[in-house]
């Protein structure tokens, strides 16, 4: 049985946001977490990480949240 498309249950609108949110601000959060960090390879390390992060809470992703804040 084939499983059911994103489209189908949903998913896929706040999916869509969510990929938009994180490609529209990746250059400001880069940006903060480079002023945090003493090096631009401590920066590459944590960036992969960061973004782990928040696929794993996107269940907790509400549309029209202010992402920044």
């Amino acid at each position: 049985m084939p499983e059911p498309s994103p489209t189908a249950s949903g998913v896929a609108p706040r999916f869509a946001e969510f990929v938009r949110l994180g490609v529209t601000h990746a250059s400001r959060l880069r940006a903060l977490v480079r002023a945090l960090l003493p090096s631009r390879a401590a920066v590459d390390a944590v960036m992969p990480e960061s973004s782990l992060a928040a696929w794993r809470k996107l269940d907790r992703f509400e549309p029209g949240t202010k992402v920044l804040a």
